[in-house]
């Protein structure tokens, strides 16, 4: 729409060159301003330039107003209900609540067995997520979670960033870190956990992360269009810590702008196989409202299926 009242005002601009050009910008503004000082003539030029500036002037305001026009905001993802069924005939059900404070900032996480239809006994709670921040900031400094099956495990992240607000270093359980550098496209992690993978690095295209490159294999990821809501969130950019040291499955792309379709496992460069793969049916607004998750090696099974609200 912006270009095309380019265009129009372009050749609007073309018609009033041509008319005045013959004619110097003083007698153009005279004419504009005190048209009954000037002979016949110039009143029928000042006739055309007062039609010319109206026009001129309607054109800037439609621009204006379908450029500063801007999209509905992106609703927060209120819950993600699942139906894990992953090599079972008995799916199991099982949500994700978000809970916000007062700045919009993720303030908690919830993962639980069931669905918002039943109660929630404290022993179908899976796992909390709780985030920690200083004052107004936009990021957490600290993420604490808990898994309350099998006796309950905490796991705990000091977090650490640049002037760009990107992870620089992930201190987990004040046993070991991870350590984040950047270089143009490319997100380089250190993990020096004992038995930890080392260095990997992780390229991003278009706000996705569209290639991890290991020291075995690499995983090619390919992804929709369609906005990712899970992005949006503040926590969003942070993400892949939550997904990587006790993460929530099926949740750990919301490090990405959009949404991911297919992951593909390359070995030395020659394509293994096709390792994830994802369905999604949209609502009116171009967001996601259900994804269906598969395996895609043999043989090809669902692991969940996930249902957005917002």
């Amino acid at each position: 729409m912006l270009i095309k009242c380019l265009l129009i005002l372009m050749w609007i601009i073309g018609r009033v060159k041509s008319v005045f050009a013959t004619d110097s910008l003083r007698i153009i503004f005279e004419i504009a301003i005190e048209p009954k000082l000037m002979c016949p003539v110039h009143m029928k030029v000042s006739i055309k330039f007062l039609s010319f500036a109206v026009v001129v002037i309607l054109s800037l305001i439609a621009c204006k107003k379908n450029h500063t026009d801007e999209p509905a905001a992106i609703p927060k993802v209120r819950e993600l209900s699942f139906i894990f069924q992953p090599n079972s005939s008995q799916p199991e059900p099982s949500q994700v609540d978000f809970s916000y404070d007062n700045y919009d900032r993720v303030k908690s996480i919830l993962v639980y067995l069931g669905n918002s239809d039943i109660a929630i006994p404290s022993t179908d709670t899976m796992t909390t997520v709780n985030f920690f921040y200083n004052g107004s900031a936009k990021l957490p400094y600290l993420i604490f979670i808990k898994r309350h099956l099998n006796g309950g495990v905490t796991e705990s992240h000091l977090l650490s960033y640049d002037a760009s607000d990107r992870i620089v270093k992930d201190s987990i359980l004040n046993q070991y870190s991870i350590y984040y550098s950047y270089n143009s496209d490319k997100t380089i992690r250190n993990n020096t956990s004992p038995g930890g993978w080392g260095k990997d690095t992780l390229i991003s295209e278009n706000g996705n992360y569209t290639q991890v490159k290991q020291l075995d294999q690499e995983i090619h990821r390919d992804f929709d269009n369609k906005i990712n809501p899970l992005n949006y969130l503040n926590i969003g950019p942070i993400y892949h810590v939550i997904e990587m040291y006790g993460g929530i499955w099926s949740l750990w792309t919301a490090s990405n702008q959009n949404n991911m379709l297919e992951e593909k496992v390359y070995s030395a460069g020659i394509f293994q196989y096709n390792r994830h793969k994802a369905v999604y049916i949209y609502n009116n607004e171009g967001l996601p409202q259900k994804r269906i998750w598969y395996y895609t090696y043999n043989p090809q099974d669902v692991i969940d299926t996930m249902f957005y609200k917002y």
